[in-house]
């Protein structure tokens, strides 16, 4: 002070090249007797008072000099000197350190694993969820199954599981939806076929209805028309 003596630069201080304290700029800390002020190595930063370097929290790395934390979706790199983010179909792991895997009906595209919505799985490494393809279910969000013959997916938006056909349809084993059956024809129990309709009986939609008295089928077994004049049948669903 009375400059006659020397003394010690106050902590955090580093000595210039003119003889004078100065405090050591962010990132840096006193070494060599304060005589110059250093970066503190990868992964660590100044503390409070600048006198020592000390270890980024987990999940944090050295950016211009100071610790900060990593985004949602990216871990830490090369000794916590940068950030990085994980690929497709992984988040990073608990202590931000390294990437894993996502939960299997789960995808990720940012690092963040989401779930995929009912009737998606996961697809393309794990960066996005798709639907199934036609004809094809998914209970678990993790594979797609194909529906049986006779069936089909409850849901073109949400295929959760299959069900049987509607009233008039079949679905045949390389068909992917059930289609209608043509006229004269009725679907069989298993919905896997269609089957003329029994004698007596006609159906345009799918379905076979007995022809009311004093009506028989067509040829086509279409529709039931009117018997001739001055006849009629025996009694409902007759053939003659």
């Amino acid at each position: 002070p009375d400059g006659t003596t020397c003394e010690g630069c106050t902590p955090g201080y580093a000595t210039t090249y003119a003889g004078v304290c100065s405090p050591c700029d962010e990132g840096k800390v006193p070494v060599d007797s304060s005589s110059r002020c250093e970066v503190c190595p990868p992964g660590k930063e100044q503390n409070e008072n600048r006198t020592a370097c000390v270890q980024c929290e987990m999940g944090e790395a050295t950016i211009t000099g100071r610790c900060i934390a990593c985004a949602s979706g990216w871990i830490t790199k090369n000794s916590q000197s940068s950030c990085e983010m994980c690929t497709a179909g992984k988040h990073p792991a608990t202590n931000k350190s390294a990437c894993e895997e996502c939960p299997p009906d789960s995808a990720s595209s940012t690092g963040e694993c989401r779930p995929c919505p009912a009737g998606q799985v996961p697809v393309d490494d794990g960066l996005i969820c798709s639907k199934c393809t036609a004809g094809s279910v998914t209970a678990d969000r993790i594979t797609c199954e194909t529906c049986s013959e006779g069936k089909t997916p409850n849901s073109d938006e949400s295929p959760t599981q299959c069900v049987e056909c509607a009233d008039g349809k079949f679905r045949s084993r390389n068909a992917t939806a059930c289609v209608a059956c043509p006229v004269g024809k009725a679907p069989n129990s298993n919905r896997t076929d269609c089957e003329v309709c029994p004698q007596g009986k006609a159906g345009a939609t799918g379905s076979c209805q007995a022809c009311a008295e004093g009506k028989i089928p067509d040829e086509a077994q279409n529709n039931c028309e009117q018997c001739p004049p001055h006849s009629t049948t025996l009694g409902t669903g007759a053939t003659r």
